[in-house]
């Protein structure tokens, strides 16, 4: 296996697909001089990153990920990645946690030169969220519900889709700088 993330990158089966970053480690949310420059250089070679953000604030976003301080590693990756002018698109997934606030999201993207586009996604019951589906499963009028309310806030001045991602091939960066495909 290549150890150059850019060679990785090239091996990859791609059939014309955009290159997405997905599921990053944790290291690449503490940016800046504390992030190796192997990881941030790796991340130039995405045609467009992917972030998960599931609240407006720490509180609701670190419950709803399990992980505290997620959310100012997610902010923090967001702005080393719109300094450097790459892309980004933002995933929230609207679920029982977070559905009453999940559109107050908005107003962290608002203004965000390199955000493509906001997705709002159903609760999707995988791994360990199928254990847990009842804890996150969402009616779906309730769904609807939110969604517009965040088209109506937000969708004059942010692309935002529904249940639907953007084709392409989506790489987990692993540790070791390997890209692994997410299927």
């Amino acid at each position: 296996q290549p150890e150059d993330p850019d060679e990785r990158v090239a091996q990859e089966p791609l059939n014309g697909c955009p290159v997405a970053l997905e599921d990053l480690p944790h290291s690449l949310g503490v940016v800046g001089q504390h992030t190796p420059e192997r990881y941030r250089q790796a991340l130039t070679t995405a045609d467009y990153v992917g972030l998960s953000l599931d609240g407006p604030s720490a509180e609701v976003h670190d419950a709803f990920r399990g992980k505290q301080g997620n959310f100012k590693r997610v902010l923090g990756l967001f702005d080393f990645l719109e300094a450097a002018a790459i892309p980004v698109v933002v995933r929230t997934v609207l679920a029982q946690p977070n559905h009453k606030v999940a559109a107050d999201i908005g107003e962290l993207l608002v203004g965000r030169r390199n955000l493509l586009s906001w997705h709002l996604l159903e609760f999707s019951p995988v791994g360990s969220g199928f254990r847990n589906s009842w804890m996150y499963e969402l009616d779906r009028t309730v769904f609807d519900e939110k969604a517009a309310e965040a088209r109506m806030r937000f969708g004059d001045t942010i692309d935002i889709f529904v249940s639907g991602i953007i084709p392409s091939v989506s790489l987990r960066l692993l540790p070791d700088l390997l890209f692994q495909p997410i299927y």
